[in-house]
C-alpha cells in the first residue's frame, strides 16, 4: 500500500496473474485494514522519529514490535 491521500496497492503483474482470485481478495482486504488503521501515517511518524533518535536502541524495538502488531491485526 502506497499514498496516504490517494492510496495504491502496487502488486507485479506476475504475482497479480499467480494468485486466484480469493488470494487477491485477501490482499485487498488485508491492505483496505491498514489503511482504516491509519498504519501508513503511524509508519511516517515511526520513521521520523527513528531518523532523529537513530541511535535509540528501545526506538527500534518499539518499532519492530510496532510493525509485528500491526500485520498481526491486519490477518
Amino acid at each position: 500500500l502506497i499514498g496516504y491521500y490517494f492510496p495504491r496497492i502496487i502488486l507485479p503483474n506476475e504475482v497479480i496473474q499467480s494468485l486466484t482470485q480469493d488470494q487477491l481478495r485477501y490482499i485487498f482486504f488485508h491492505e483496505l485494514s491498514h489503511m482504516k488503521r491509519h498504519d501508513l501515517a503511524v509508519n511516517w511518524v515511526m520513521n521520523f522519529l527513528l531518523t532523529l533518535h537513530w541511535f535509540n536502541p528501545i526506538l527500534w524495538y518499539s518499532y519492530h514490535r510496532m510493525r509485528e502488531d500491526q500485520e498481526l491485526a491486519t490477518d
